[in-house]
């Protein structure tokens, strides 16, 4: 899968502050932009917003995306497939391993 890597994850936060009733602290892709905190793992950002990492309900990025409607980039997987037909290819992915076998 290939997406909007910032979309994605502000999805994801998102979705965790409604999971947790939290108010989160960006309204919009861009206040989140300044909020994300990417030279950080997803335990930093739960840390700034007061989520418990010993919660049941708490769950890290590759568990959510490997089943969160996160659209792909349109036809990425077929462009892949048919690259891959003529060259060797390399995937540099923040995705766990499974998302990238599923395309």
């Amino acid at each position: 899968m290939v997406n909007d890597g910032l979309a994605a994850n502000y999805k994801f936060y998102r979705d965790i502050c409604e999971l947790y009733n939290i108010v989160p602290p960006f309204s919009t892709i861009n206040e989140f932009k300044g909020w994300f905190d990417t030279s950080k793992d997803f335990k930093h950002n739960y840390k700034r917003l007061g989520i418990p990492l010993n919660d049941p309900k708490s769950i890290s990025y590759d568990e959510y995306i490997g089943r969160a409607d996160i659209p792909a980039v349109k036809n990425m997987g077929e462009v892949i497939k048919k690259l891959s037909k003529d060259y060797t290819l390399a995937i540099v992915s923040s995705n766990n391993k499974q998302t990238i076998k599923n395309i």
